[in-house]
């Protein structure tokens, strides 16, 4: 989480609009804290989006990094995605102290709701997946282009980047065991997946309800700063974060595959990694909201989240074994 005070970061904001040529009477509004903080700036009839990125979560390479990807996405024309505004200086993002800052277009529109409407929504993000994944494959990656991978290791292993599962608050031992008993089974399977071109690469990372914009008929994505090297299917699993247990996730997993498959294949071995990336991405998330527990999302979250997270490992342990030799289980 950021360490500077969140009511000194409007003044922080405010300090740098000039790198942008943004008059210093513009409005300042806090949209979003997590691990970044978001700001919406008003100006005239202009709206802008300024991000400040949290302090030792991505080196300078990386944010640069994602920050050319989304510009060779928006150059492409695929998907909806933010302009990005070079500063005066020519920069993609301004350094300040211990802060980075990058200042996007803001983009009108809601966030999709978890209901059985949404199912045509996962259709579309499915094909905005494929067409991202296809753009990442055929893209000619500039020099030094770094991004994190997201595996066993950095999803849920002891040393997370989001932080362990293991150390959650309230923890019975007989949950531990199921959990421990889960963690297993996924370290085993995710051991098996393709890494080859056809399977794995450069992804989204976050690609969920809150990351997503409706606007009419159009979807637009927004928020590259996950963005990674990872199985294809993880962005699957990742539009479900937060609404894994909804009744629905059987409709908006096939409805996914299936505009997935109009842009590209689906072939078995990726069908069958999004049970365990599912439950793997549950795990990662119930650490997150323990070493996040001050933000919005976790506090709102939090009590009932792991408990939660306890019941569908249980239910990912009735359906798949070790001992079926095999990359994975259809859902």
């Amino acid at each position: 989480m950021m360490m500077k005070a969140e009511n000194d970061l409007p003044t922080l904001v405010r300090d740098h609009l000039a790198c942008w040529d943004i008059p210093d009477s513009a409005r300042i509004d806090l949209l979003t804290i997590s691990e970044n903080a978001t700001f919406r700036v008003t100006f005239g009839n202009e709206t802008r989006i300024i991000r400040i990125y949290r302090p030792s979560y991505h080196q300078n390479d990386e944010i640069l990094s994602e920050l050319l990807w989304l510009q060779a996405i928006e150059q492409s024309g695929i998907v909806t995605v933010p302009h990005l505004f070079v500063s005066r200086f020519g920069q993609l993002f301004v350094e300040a102290g211990i802060f980075r800052l990058a200042c996007f277009s803001f983009i009108s529109g809601h966030e999709p709701q978890a209901d059985d409407r949404l199912v045509r929504r996962f259709f579309e993000l499915g094909k905005i997946s494929a067409k991202l994944h296809r753009q990442s494959i055929n893209w000619v990656r500039p020099e030094r282009f770094i991004r994190k991978h997201w595996t066993y290791e950095t999803m849920i292993g002891p040393n997370a980047i989001w932080g362990d599962w293991r150390k959650a608050e309230n923890l019975q031992p007989a949950d531990r065991e199921i959990l421990e008993n889960c963690d297993e089974t996924l370290k085993y399977f995710s051991s098996t997946f393709p890494k080859d071109k056809a399977h794995y690469g450069l992804i989204h990372g976050d690609l969920r309800l809150a990351n997503l914009l409706i606007d009419g008929e159009n979807l637009a994505a927004i928020d590259f700063d996950d963005c990674g090297f990872s199985w294809f299917g993880l962005d699957l699993a990742n539009s479900l974060s937060f609404i894994e247990d909804s009744p629905f996730v059987p409709s908006y997993i096939s409805a996914w595959l299936q505009g997935y498959g109009e842009v590209m294949p689906v072939n078995r071995e990726m069908a069958d990694m999004i049970v365990h990336l599912v439950m793997m991405r549950r795990l990662q998330l119930t650490a997150w909201l323990e070493t996040h527990n001050q933000t919005p999302t976790a506090e709102k979250l939090r009590k009932t989240f792991l408990k939660g997270t306890v019941e569908l490992a249980r239910i990912y342990l009735g359906k798949v074994s070790p001992l079926a030799g095999r990359s994975g289980q259809r859902l």
